[in-house]
């Protein structure tokens, strides 16, 4: 939409319209009383995980945000270099004490079945509380038990995304996360004072939002990644 594409012209601009964005549209705790107004001509009744994912991406034409993600995944990204998949309660995955870095180390049951695993020191667990599969990360699983298909990064952390869109997209999703930090907060401290809050459907879809953007692909789960970090990736090579 235009009105999305001037703010990502001026990242203070849509740093200040998202942050109040979400307080309207998400509010928590003692922050609802003082929530700032914004034009509803500008709004205009579009829901507030809409408007983020237009400040985040920056597609041209008739072009939507989803197809904007698509089009930057297959232009920029490595599709298969790590797994990354995310899985619920109950998944059923596999922790392999050879090629583990941690006793937290998992992955899920097509990469157990591409890998080495089979004679290894390994056991096969239904998830308590869900997770991701850390095949193709140095960090959490060894080279050596990668399975066919996640060889790992082929090199240190780099996105040839424009600036100007990359820097758009870290803002917003940076925005986006920085809040969902204070809602969890502002929740679990209330919770810890015995009050039965239950967490707003509000927070669930920006948690949704945010889940799939990584799921979308190795660009955009790096740009969340930077976002919770606090480091745009380019002064830090190796995110």
């Amino acid at each position: 939409c235009d009105a999305a594409r001037d703010l990502r012209r001026d990242p203070q601009a849509l740093a200040r319209f998202a942050s109040q964005l979400l307080y309207v549209g998400c509010p928590y705790g003692e922050r609802r009383a003082a929530m700032p107004e914004l034009d509803p001509d500008l709004l205009n009744n579009i829901p507030y995980t809409t408007w983020v994912l237009w400040l985040c991406t920056s597609p041209t034409g008739a072009e939507t945000p989803e197809s904007y993600i698509q089009r930057a995944q297959e232009a920029y990204g490595a599709k298969s270099h790590v797994c990354g998949r995310i899985w619920g309660k109950g998944y059923v995955a596999y922790r392999c004490r050879t090629c583990g870095m941690s006793p937290c180390s998992a992955i899920c049951h097509e990469c157990f079945e591409k890998g080495p695993h089979r004679n290894h020191s390994f056991i096969m667990y239904r998830s308590v509380a869900g997770g991701c599969c850390d095949c193709g990360d140095p960090g959490a699983w060894k080279p050596s038990g990668f399975c066919t298909d996640h060889k790992g990064p082929a090199e240190a952390f780099h996105l040839p995304l424009p600036v100007d869109e990359l820097l758009s997209a870290y803002t917003a999703i940076h925005v986006l996360v920085s809040h969902v930090t204070a809602a969890l907060h502002d929740h679990y401290e209330r919770e810890y004072r015995h009050q039965d809050v239950e967490l707003p459907a509000l927070f669930v879809e920006a948690m949704s939002l945010l889940q799939n953007l990584c799921m979308a692909g190795d660009v955009y789960r790096r740009i969340v990644c930077a976002a919770v970090l606090e480091d745009i990736g380019v002064c830090n090579p190796n995110l």
